[in-house]
């Protein structure tokens, strides 16, 4: 049995499901990365998994590493390696994974998984650059039907 105020304390924001589902999420994108998209961007290239590179990712694994590995502390020479997040986290401070700081590393993916876009296809004059990318969709168009 768990008290009322036990409860809220472990529910709240900020509290320790909140950050027990962040560390996850961030886990779970990583290795979605890792094991499926990046295989198959490399194949669809015709280049090597080691070819394909995302900053965002690249944080995203470093991240990963900190919470699996040091009990989410933030260690200086972690925090140097970091390209993209790195103003979300204080060096020698456990990692926390606000709603804020959730959205802001799937906006900086987003922007990424863009700049990958934009350079597979070979847009150089896009009418948006990656780093002004909020969110994406994408459509596929839909097939000609035969009469």
């Amino acid at each position: 049995m768990i008290r009322a105020q036990d409860y809220l304390a472990t529910n709240a924001e900020g509290g320790p499901n909140e950050q027990q589902h962040a560390k996850a999420i961030v886990g779970f994108l990583f290795t979605y990365w890792e094991d499926e998209i990046r295989p198959r961007l490399a194949t669809a290239k015709g280049v090597t998994v080691h070819d394909i590179r995302c900053d965002a990712m690249g944080d995203l694994r470093i991240l990963r590493n900190v919470i699996l590995h040091v009990k989410s502390i933030m260690r200086s020479d972690e925090h140097a390696k970091l390209k993209k997040l790195g103003e979300l986290f204080v060096v020698d401070q456990p990692i926390s994974l606000s709603y804020e700081s959730m959205q802001k590393i799937f906006v900086v993916v987003k922007q990424d998984c863009g700049r990958l876009l934009l350079d597979w296809l070979g847009v150089e004059d896009a009418p948006i650059q990656a780093e002004e990318i909020v969110d994406i969709a994408i459509q596929k168009s839909r097939r000609a039907t035969q009469a």
